[in-house]
């Protein structure tokens, strides 16, 4: 048994009311329990309590057990003396006074809470369920996943957006920069993120505009500052982008930050690359370089798909790395990365604006994009989909997988509507 757990049966009155008496045996009427507070002082404030017919109102202080008080050191803060009852899970005989030395009223809750609240609680807390902990529950509980959802993304894409502000912060307010930092980073990943991080940052915009004259150039600029270039390997189409790179070295006064050694292959399918995805960047690049302000002013989302859809250059279809050639292939993006980029990179990117610049539009298109987009296929979305709930587009499937990773993996059951479903008494 946790405190969380008894703050959360005061909170929704998971227990028998009906006469409900203090320590002392005086009658107790919850008339509002209060609000709860997550920061210092009561667990609970605002609250009205009748005792023995007379209304009092101020904080609620919630502990599992009496002696808590003293532990807290409750009795020495004067941020306690408001508080108009001790509610407490475990029984005891013994009385605890406020700073200002009011001996408190307590009720003990052991003995009221429903049954099946507190046995459905022990039951989610110790479960050894593979996939989540309320798994044998949910055939026998109707889930409103409308309002679940929505709820989660909007705490997904809230968590998201923190990223994106420390981007736009390092680049001191340029959103087509930080975008292009995060649209990097989602071609590395999950490999090699930091390494095109590291690239990212290191490519100032005015000279990615500057050498966007052709795919070649970008390809020079883009796999010489990679630390590609500054190798032995005898590559004739190599050897003509250090050329390249080695004028452009000199005119914007530019070095390598990385070395060939920070990229991995190991463990990498071949279409991923960091050779395959720098190439396909320089020809993204190639199309447009200020891609967020593209991307602001463009409202028809399959005209920015297809401008993304771009092919590695020629020298690509034939080869993964450097002078390595292969059996020709065409190193497109494909309709599943695309839908990736554009539920990790774009739709962030349009709901922090809309939050920054307070404009429901560009909220509403973040989250258009993801209810028009198909839905991630994965291990998590494939099991919440065998236990009956929908994954019909990328909305949903988004959804499922912050519930997945941020409640179910951290058994957050007290705070998750599903959690609620389950320990409310009927």
């Amino acid at each position: 048994m946790k405190e969380d757990f008894v703050q959360y049966i005061w909170r929704y009155r998971l227990f028998n009311s009906l006469n409900l008496q203090t320590h002392s045996g005086k009658k107790v009427e919850v008339v509002q329990q209060g609000l709860q507070n997550f920061s210092s002082g009561p667990d609970f404030t605002n609250a009205k309590i009748k005792i023995d017919g007379q209304l009092w109102a101020g904080n609620v202080e919630i502990h599992l057990n009496v002696n808590d008080w003293e532990l807290h050191h409750h009795s020495k803060d004067e941020a306690y003396n408001n508080v108009i009852i001790h509610v407490v899970y475990n029984f005891s005989d013994q009385l605890i006074t406020a700073q200002n030395g009011r001996i408190l009223e307590t009720i003990f809750l052991k003995d009221l809470v429903f049954s099946e609240t507190e046995n459905n609680y022990n039951a989610l807390m110790n479960s050894k369920q593979r996939f989540v902990p309320c798994e044998n529950f949910l055939a026998n509980k109707e889930v409103s996943t409308i309002s679940l959802y929505d709820s989660l993304i909007t705490e997904r894409l809230e968590r998201k957006i923190s990223d994106i502000e420390k981007d736009i912060e390092l680049c001191l307010g340029d959103l087509d920069k930080a975008f292009l930092i995060s649209l990097f980073k989602y071609f590395g990943a999950p490999k090699n993120k930091v390494a095109f991080e590291v690239l990212a940052k290191n490519i100032e915009l005015k000279h990615l505009i500057k050498q966007a004259v052709s795919v070649e150039s970008l390809e020079a600029l883009l796999f010489g500052l990679a630390g590609f270039l500054d190798t032995e390997i005898p590559c004739e189409y190599k050897n003509k982008l250090e050329n390249e790179f080695v004028y452009q070295k000199n005119l914007y006064r530019i070095d390598s930050p990385l070395k060939i050694s920070h990229w991995k292959f190991a463990a990498v399918r071949p279409p991923n690359f960091p050779t395959i995805r720098i190439a396909q960047l320089a020809a993204v690049c190639f199309k447009e370089q200020r891609w967020f302000s593209y991307i602001q002013s463009e409202q028809d989302v399959k005209l920015i798909r297809d401008k993304l859809k771009c092919n590695a250059s020629e020298y690509w279809q034939t080869h993964y790395n450097f002078n390595i050639e292969s059996k020709k292939s065409i190193k497109s993006l494909t309709d599943s990365f695309l839908d990736k980029i554009m539920i990790n990179v774009i739709v962030p990117f349009l709901f922090y604006y809309g939050k920054f610049v307070q404009d429901e539009v560009y909220l509403e298109r973040a989250l258009d994009i993801l209810l028009n987009t198909k839905p991630e296929k994965n291990k998590i979305t494939e099991a919440w989909h065998n236990i009956g709930f929908s994954n019909s587009n990328a909305f949903e499937s988004q959804a499922l997988i912050e519930l997945k990773q941020n409640y179910c993996n951290e058994k957050r059951c007290l705070e998750c509507k599903i959690g609620y479903k389950i320990l409310k008494h009927e």
